[in-house]
């Protein structure tokens, strides 16, 4: 139970965050995303002392936490009227019930990559240190849950193992208020809405292998629901012409990042289906860009001198690799800024998406076998009862009866991420050994970081707009 203050801690650190920018508007969706994003912000605050050399305690946490948060809240003096400050009290009081609980039993799942991560989360909260054997170990793991994990120092609690279950519930909360939003934002009303909220949520939360995550301690639930908090966050920016809330979209693009080895990459395309087809302002992408470049190059940079060049997964060459693909990104963007290669960037998702499929090509050509047999295994698994149940066939069938409606504005960012992600997830098995028949299987694992952004966009799709005459009362 003592878990409980620690992630009411988290929350009231994120509905600042969110307050304080643009969401505040979207007092409901504030809230919803408060405890993932004061994760996220509390977690690379722990990352910044550790490798600063700070002692790490509750006292320098705290003081790491509280004070950048306090600064945009003094600047921007965020006023909300009277029934936004109940919702949020009403919210904050349900989110602590809820959480209380949620802590009361543990209902983690486990296997031996979790007992991993609370291993060494444990250790780095005991030892107060990035020692260099512990960055030695980062070759098969994201250090944001191990970092996570280290919390536990601050409770009575061997490890957070209610940690998984109160950020999935935030998670399922989160994708229904924007979902709700994303819909009356084109328009949709009545109980159309109602009911393609309700089916999108369901038809997620119902799916058996996403209800385990919501449970089991790994990286994949967190990789998606920031991976969505990006996506969502700066669609809606969009579609606002409002940039307000891309500082909170890029902490949640670098929660992505350094969530799992691989995951730079998934980043790098997120940025690539946004930022380079994006109707905003650079002068609001570029601090927030360059802030994501250089935390995610330092923190790759600092990891290939530790990780053992012998290592399957994460060796130095591979982390340079990522620091320089990111850094590249950034550099390009610097230096197209001029109408010519803006229209050139126009074009690069398709340039992208082209590459994939050469680069997929190869792989098949050059390792027939073993592309598919993987290729096979991971839809096997994706097909296999109880895991993911008759899900795929429903999904497939959603996606043809959704090329027959309307696309929502900007529907690419879904589409090109959504895509790219998977063909990339199947790509990676290129240099290691097949995927395999099992729940835990990498890629099976993997596709959980799409679902969420997959439902979003069929909930948007299956919910039809007003018409335009009615749609000043919505």
């Amino acid at each position: 139970m003592s878990q409980t203050p620690l992630f009411l801690a988290i929350y009231l650190v994120g509905l600042a965050i969110n307050l304080a920018s643009g969401l505040r508007r979207q007092p409901a969706l504030a809230c919803a995303l408060a405890f993932p994003i004061g994760l996220a912000a509390t977690v690379m605050v722990a990352l910044l002392l550790l490798l600063a050399g700070i002692p790490y305690n509750a006292w320098t946490l705290a003081a790491g936490v509280v004070i950048p948060t306090a600064l945009p809240v003094v600047v921007s003096r965020p006023r909300l009227d009277g029934a936004a400050l109940r919702l949020v009290a009403a919210w904050t009081a349900g989110f602590g019930l809820i959480t209380l609980g949620l802590s009361h039993w543990n209902l983690s799942l486990m296997n031996w990559d979790s007992h991993r991560i609370v291993l060494l989360g444990g250790v780095l909260g005991h030892d107060g240190a990035l020692e260099p054997r512990m960055l030695s170990e980062l070759h098969s793991w994201g250090v944001f849950q191990i970092v996570a994990q280290s919390l536990s120092e601050f409770t009575r609690r061997d490890y957070l193992y209610s940690l998984q279950p109160v950020f999935g519930a935030s998670f399922l909360s989160a994708f229904v208020v924007a979902l709700w939003h994303a819909t009356g934002r084109l328009g949709a009303s009545g109980w159309r809405r109602t009911a393609g909220v309700a089916l999108a949520t369901t038809a997620l939360a119902s799916i058996y292998v996403f209800a385990h995550h919501l449970f089991f301690i790994h990286s994949n639930l967190g990789t998606a629901v920031y991976l969505f908090g990006f996506i969502v966050l700066y669609w809606l920016a969009e579609l606002d012409e409002d940039p307000s809330t891309l500082p909170i979209a890029f902490l949640c693009l670098l929660a992505v990042a350094i969530h799992r080895i691989e995951t730079p990459v998934v980043a790098l395309i997120a940025l690539v289906a946004t930022t380079m087809t994006t109707d905003l302002p650079r002068r609001a992408i570029t601090p927030s860009l360059a802030v994501f470049t250089v935390l995610v190059c330092g923190w790759y940079v600092l990891l290939a001198s530790y990780v053992s060049p012998d290592s399957l997964f994460l060796t130095p060459a591979r982390c340079v690799e990522l620091a320089a693909g990111v850094a590249g990104f950034f550099g390009w963007w610097m230096i197209s800024r001029g109408p010519r290669l803006q229209a050139f960037n126009r074009r690069v998702p398709l340039l992208v998406s082209a590459a994939i499929v050469l680069a997929l090509a190869a792989a098949f050509a050059t390792k027939p076998d073993h592309m598919l047999i993987s290729l096979g295994h991971w839809m096997g698994n994706l097909v296999t009862l109880p895991h993911w149940g008759y899900s795929w066939y429903g999904i497939v069938a959603a996606v043809v009866l959704a090329l027959f409606t309307p696309p929502p504005p900007r529907y690419r960012v879904f589409t090109l991420t959504i895509w790219l992600s998977l063909a990339y997830t199947l790509l990676l098995v290129y240099a290691r050994l097949p995927y395999r028949i099992a729940i835990l299987d990498s890629a099976n694992r993997m596709t959980i970081h799409v679902l969420p952004l997959v439902f979003f966009y069929l909930g948007l799709k299956a919910v039809p707009p007003a018409a335009p005459q009615d749609r000043a009362t919505v």
